[in-house]
């Protein structure tokens, strides 16, 4: 419900206007349905009874004032006055109005400032250039030359290159070191290397690969003697035996004669590989077919590899 004088949007209960204090007429439910109409001026919105707009005071078109020119909304199809900017009935605006347009006004270009020409008194003549004396050389006497001191990074720099080359000579000496000690370390092994008759060390199927590397191999705590150069020095009658044991062990066997208080005593000694077979130990010992003490095992060796290393 609107405001009849001013146009103001009301409760349906309201008694008095909220913007003006007119007393509102509630008019009856047959005149309720009335159709809707718009200002042209300004598209405000009209009661069916309105004369005037409540928002621009322009007088509303009453019956007839609505026929003129032909010129008709483009979003209802009515047909508008001819100076009307918005339909009375939908309150679209009219697709001829265009708004005004605002001219921009270019600023004002201030005159050049007159530049007076100058006059012949007051032109000063520009000084010449002077050239300055050439220099003459200075002859400074030998002795008052300084020799220059040599400052502390050129110090540095020094100790620097001594204390290299001091670590390269270090180093060269424990390569040169190194060589010589492989080289006389293979030849003297090559010439201990011990060779059993009846086996090729090649031949890793009939065991002469095992048989040759427990002969040239070396116990714990005796580096310097070959376990096949000790049992030469100290057995008689010696052979060499490869066998594979129930587990697949590569057993190496080894059995001489020694001499004990007069008497020959048969000892057989057996040595099994790791099972990457990178490495060898003795296992067990006989003497005389009857099988000894681990503990004797191990103070006999280390008796016949120090006897026969002296």
């Amino acid at each position: 419900m609107l405001c009849e004088k001013c146009g103001q949007n009301l409760q349906d209960d309201s008694q008095f206007c909220v913007a003006c204090g007119t007393e509102v007429v509630k008019k009856e439910a047959s005149e309720a349905t009335i159709d809707v109409r718009f200002c042209m001026q300004c598209g405000q919105k009209l009661l069916e009874d309105s004369v005037f707009c409540p928002s621009c005071g322009v007088q509303a078109p009453q019956g007839d004032e609505l026929i003129g020119d032909e010129r008709f909304c483009i979003d209802c199809g009515q047909k508008l006055l001819g100076d009307s900017q918005f339909c009375f009935s939908c309150g679209a605006k009219a697709a001829d109005v265009e708004e005004p347009k605002v001219e921009e006004k270019a600023p004002a270009k201030e005159p050049p400032p007159k530049v007076e020409p100058a006059k012949k008194e007051d032109i000063k003549p520009e000084p010449e250039p002077s050239i300055p004396p050439p220099l003459e050389p200075i002859d400074k006497p030998q002795e008052e030359i300084s020799e220059t001191k040599p400052t502390q990074n050129s110090q540095g720099q020094r100790k620097l290159v001594i204390a290299l080359g001091v670590t390269i000579v270090i180093l060269l000496a424990i390569v040169a070191a190194f060589v010589i000690i492989t080289v006389f370390g293979e030849r003297s092994g090559s010439r201990n290397e011990i060779r059993i008759e009846g086996h090729d060390p090649d031949d890793v199927i009939g065991g002469g690969y095992f048989v040759h590397r427990v002969a040239n191999g070396h116990l714990n705590n005796h580096r310097n003697i070959t376990v096949g150069a000790a049992f030469e020095s100290y057995f008689s009658n010696r052979s060499w035996v490869h066998f594979m044991d129930g587990d697949s062990n590569q057993i190496v066997s080894f059995t001489g004669d020694m001499l004990l208080n007069a008497d020959i005593i048969v000892i057989e000694i057996m040595f099994q590989f790791t099972w990457d077979e990178s490495s060898f130990e003795p296992i067990g010992l006989t003497s005389n077919g009857i099988w000894q003490e681990h503990n004797f095992m191990m103070e006999l060796l280390d008796h016949i590899m120090t006897v026969t290393t002296q």
